[in-house]
This record gives C-alpha cells, sequence and structure tokens, in this order.
C-alpha cells in the first residue's frame, strides 16, 4: 500500500472509539469544579510507532497551545488557540510531509461547549476547523497519483466532515472528564460500562464499546506538590472487533482503496485503546492526560501494527 495512503488509513483506525487491582476500600468522589476564566498551558506530544512486515518506522511531533475556559449559554465554552509546533518528524517514506502540513494549522480542534455539571453537549466552530485542515493537506496530495490522491481526499473528507469531528471531540471530552464526573469510585475496583459509537466517519455503523474505568490511587498533581491532592485514573476501552473491522474496511473500499490491499493489510482488524489521567477529585481539573491506541491488521508476516500514544501535560498560572 502506498504509504501516504496506508499514514491516512491508520490515521483512521487510530481514531476508533474508546473499558485487577483489588480494592483499598477508600472511595473517592469525583466532581467537575471548571470555573469560567480558567486557563492553562498544554505541552503536547504525539508519538507514533509503526511495523509493516519486517519494516518498520517512527515518528514524534510536539507542540503547545492555550486552553481557555469562559462562560456560555449552554454552561461553559472550552477554547483552543496559539498552536505551536516545536517537534517534526523527519521526511520518512513520505509521510514527514503529512505532519508538516499539519503543522501550518494553528486551530486543529473546534470550540467544545459543556454543561456546568461537564456533560459534553456540542462544538462550534467545526466547519472552520475542517477548512484550515483541509487547506493545509492539499499541496501533500497533490504531489501523488490520481487515483490515490482521489481516494486519500475521500478518506480525508469522511475524518473532517464536521459530523466526524463533532464525534472526535465528544469521545474525547468523555474519556477525560465527562465519564468521571459525579461517579464515586473505589480505589483499584474496576467500574464496567457499556457503551457504543455512531461515528459519521465510519457511515454512522453503532459500534458497541466495552469500557472499564478505574482509580489507581492518589499521586501528586505536579512534581513540585509535597502531598498527593491528585488521582490516578485509567480507561481502557475496546470496540467491539468485528463491526470495527467491517466499517473500517467498507471506507476504505468507498474511499478508492483496491480491495486486494484492504484484504490483505487489514483483515483482521483490532484496535485497543487506554487512558491514564492525572487529576484533582475536587474539580477535576486536568494535569497529565495520556492516550494510547494501538491498531494492528493482518497477523501474518506481511502484517502491520501501530502504536500511537498522544501525551497532554497542562500547566496553570498561580
Amino acid at each position: 500500500m502506498n504509504p501516504i495512503r496506508l499514514a491516512v488509513a491508520l490515521a483512521l483506525a487510530a481514531t476508533a472509539p474508546l473499558a485487577a487491582q483489588q480494592g483499598s476500600g477508600e472511595t473517592i468522589p469525583l466532581r467537575f469544579g471548571w470555573e469560567p476564566g480558567m486557563q492553562a498551558e498544554i505541552d503536547y506530544e504525539q508519538v507514533r510507532v509503526r511495523r509493516m512486515g519486517s519494516e518498520s518506522d517512527s515518528a514524534r511531533l510536539a507542540a503547545t497551545y492555550r486552553m481557555d475556559v469562559s462562560a456560555h449559554a449552554g454552561g461553559l465554552a472550552i477554547d483552543y488557540s496559539g498552536m505551536r509546533w516545536t517537534a517534526l518528524p523527519p521526511p520518512i517514506r513520505g509521510t514527514g510531509r503529512f505532519y508538516e502540513a499539519q503543522a501550518r494549522v494553528t486551530r486543529a480542534r473546534p470550540r467544545s461547549v459543556v454543561s456546568r455539571a461537564g456533560a459534553f453537549l456540542r462544538v462550534e466552530g467545526e466547519e472552520q476547523v475542517a477548512a484550515q485542515t483541509s487547506a493545509a493537506l492539499e499541496p501533500l496530495l497533490a504531489g501523488v497519483d490520481a487515483s490515490m490522491r482521489e481516494s486519500a481526499r475521500a478518506i480525508l473528507a469522511a475524518r473532517l466532515q464536521p459530523g466526524a469531528l463533532r464525534h472526535a471531540a465528544h469521545d474525547e471530552w468523555n474519556a477525560i472528564v465527562g465519564m468521571w464526573a459525579g461517579k464515586e469510585l473505589e480505589i483499584g475496583e474496576p467500574y464496567r460500562m457499556e457503551n457504543a459509537s455512531r461515528s459519521p466517519m465510519l457511515g454512522n455503523v453503532t459500534i458497541p464499546i466495552h469500557v472499564t474505568l478505574r482509580i489507581v490511587g492518589r499521586t501528586r498533581c505536579t512534581p513540585q506538590d509535597a502531598e498527593a491532592r491528585c488521582v490516578e485514573m485509567e480507561l481502557t476501552s475496546a470496540p467491539d472487533q468485528e463491526m470495527m473491522a467491517r466499517a473500517h474496511n467498507d471506507l476504505l473500499q468507498r474511499s478508492g482503496v483496491p480491495a486486494e490491499q484492504v484484504q490483505a493489510t487489514f483483515s483482521e482488524l483490532n484496535v485497543q485503546s487506554s487512558v491514564r489521567i492525572h487529576a484533582d477529585p475536587r474539580t477535576l481539573r486536568l494535569y497529565y492526560v495520556q492516550m494510547v491506541r494501538t491498531a494492528s491488521g493482518h497477523p501474518g508476516a506481511g502484517g502491520l501494527r501501530q502504536v500511537e500514544t498522544r501525551t497532554f501535560r497542562f500547566r496553570y498560572p498561580p
């Protein structure tokens, strides 16, 4: 499979939606307490390690950006701005240009609107984000052959449609805040729940998801803290693998990727996700988030495996 097409397909697989230790007996209430005026500088790092057959490569990018919370008629508005890229991967089989094109986008996500209780409500400005991202990626697509260019455009259009951006923002917020707000969990005890995702990017197929929430224990919010004011929380999830693989492969084929290439590379697509969070339980103010998504395809000698790790570190003004 062409390396740029493969990069797009794996990026799509990595957007799959986000299922022990014995309990300690201590129960911790988790309350949402974000307020207008809250600000944070976020240090972001993304590392991707990919293996296909006997070949492997990796890429790293890093950026800083700002988060601002303000009052909104629906509750709270969360804006992200001022993206400054501090590290980009070297060109690797064409994928370096893919990330360089992304780096020209300074507003990589739309505004999120959440309730005062921490429930996700909607996004705003998704059309602008989609237009900026598409414009940045167009020079990359213009340099490839016509058939691959059209299929890559179709895949990216599916990923950037307003419904898909809303879905991605909803899933990310729920994984790091929304699913936790209002719960009272015993340290070490898993809390299992069944969820479902209906992604416009995957043709609005409803995919069941198995989710597990757990408070691992208490931890310091920052390395400078003398006391363990925060808790470490862990979420693991796995979509129904058969339905996920079918929806993913159908999208690739609708986008013009030859059926034999889809079957050879993604015949047994398996996606697993985990999220590790350090947050203050009194407010769910975030200090550290790490999201790991593993996508693997055909298990044979020519199969592929990609692990993408995204890390967010939040710094608040004194």
